[in-house]
């Protein structure tokens, strides 16, 4: 499944991923399918994935298809939640390298400071805030990202978060179980 977010992450965001399906009410069924159809059964069923109840339904309307994408509570949306927390979380430790990036190529480069971790930089980096806001609002990602042991102990948490998350991708095998009511 295609996790929807339900909370505004980001500057400026004040609504979370999954109000997408107000603008574009198709989304799910067309970004994240994940049909199961079951033909030939007669009443109502309960529908459970590895022990986990998900929901009722008609033997008509497991003979039409359900999307399991739209229940947050399966096990998959769950994983998918899981991976998608993670990338999240390895995004914001990268972003601290496009900054610091930013910081030394836009602005400590041409005043003779690129890549410098000394106390003279950190000095020009201050003197530079004072007239501009943006850079400012960078101050404590250049507090952090000006030490080298710091940068390192990143790389490493963006390495660990990947294969975190390819570990957690994986397919898995699910049990699923209709029980007749």
């Amino acid at each position: 499944p295609f996790p929807l977010d339900t909370i505004a992450h980001g500057w400026g965001f004040s609504r979370g991923a999954a109000q997408v399906t107000r603008v574009i009410p198709s989304f799910i069924d067309d970004l994240s399918d994940e049909h199961l159809t079951v033909k030939g059964l007669n009443g109502t069923y309960e529908l459970s994935i590895d022990g986990i109840a998900i929901d009722t339904f008609s033997a008509a309307t497991l003979a039409a298809g359900i999307n399991l994408s739209n229940y947050r509570h399966t096990p998959q949306y769950q994983q998918a939640l899981a991976v998608m927390a993670l990338n999240e979380t390895r995004w914001d430790v990268e972003r601290r390298f496009r900054e610091w990036a930013w910081v030394n190529y836009d602005f400590m480069m041409p005043a003779g400071f690129l890549n410098d971790n000394s106390e003279q930089a950190a000095q020009k980096f201050r003197e530079l805030c004072k007239d501009n806001s943006w850079l400012a609002s960078k101050k404590g990602t250049y507090d952090q990202m000006v030490r080298p042991e710091v940068r390192e102990a990143y790389k490493q948490e963006m390495e660990l978060l990947v294969d975190q998350i390819y570990k957690l991708n994986q397919p898995r095998k699910h049990t699923f179980l209709l029980k007749k009511l």
